[in-house]
């Protein structure tokens, strides 16, 4: 059984990023997983494919929970922008009023 030297994922990430100067992180993580999955399967090593799994796995969530998150606040800011559209045309409020509550929420 081989193990992997730091040394080695170096001069592979060196080679692909030559081989593309492009390769944004995602792609290169999910090269990353396949890479040390892949190992794993080739070693028998049921443990590392399935941390590598786990972590793929969990990073997914991560992005899943991260997007809803922003998500959840482009809903908040349209809903509050719509509010105060109808507070302006309604003459709730005055306009210095509306500029305050815009700059208070980074709508501006």
């Amino acid at each position: 059984m081989r193990l992997i030297a730091v040394a080695d994922i170096r001069e592979l990430l060196s080679e692909l990023s030559q081989e593309d100067p492009t390769l944004t992180p995602e792609r290169l993580h999910q090269i990353g997983n396949t890479f040390f999955a892949g190992l794993a399967l080739e070693q028998q090593d049921p443990a590392a494919w399935y941390m590598a799994q786990k972590i793929a796995l969990r990073r997914a969530q991560l992005q899943l929970d991260s997007q809803k998150h922003l998500d959840s606040l482009k809903a908040r800011k349209e809903a509050i922008e719509r509010e105060l559209e109808t507070a302006r045309e309604s003459g709730g409020l005055t306009p210095e009023t509306v500029k305050k509550i815009e700059k208070e929420l980074n709508l501006c």
